[in-house]
């Protein structure tokens, strides 16, 4: 798995999205989330259904701080350990009426 899989399974990265206006043609970039709808209006002015201008995949850099990610994968290690561990026990306790 790699850095990026990670975050986006944990919804720790928010794609960064570039939107242009027909009426002012200004372009804008906004965070948002995968499932997110996009704006309604241009924020410069006021005019509905700004375009979705398509780009490269980019990422918040201030979330992802070099020590940070790899706590944040040592704890998620360390999380399926112990989820791996409770569901072995489960297991364990159950008896073939169980079944």
């Amino acid at each position: 798995m790699t850095l990026l899989d990670y975050l986006m399974i944990t919804e720790e990265a928010m794609p960064k999205y570039k939107f242009s206006c027909s009426n002012c043609t200004r372009e804008w970039w906004q965070w948002m989330g995968i499932n997110d709808p996009p704006p309604e209006i241009c924020p410069h002015c006021d005019w509905p259904s700004p375009t979705k201008v398509p780009t490269l995949f980019s990422m918040k850099e201030e979330e992802i701080q070099p020590n940070q990610v790899g706590d944040k994968v040592e704890q998620a290690i360390i999380d399926s350990g112990r989820e791996l561990k409770e569901e072995k026990k489960k297991i364990k306790s159950k008896t073939y009426d169980d079944i």
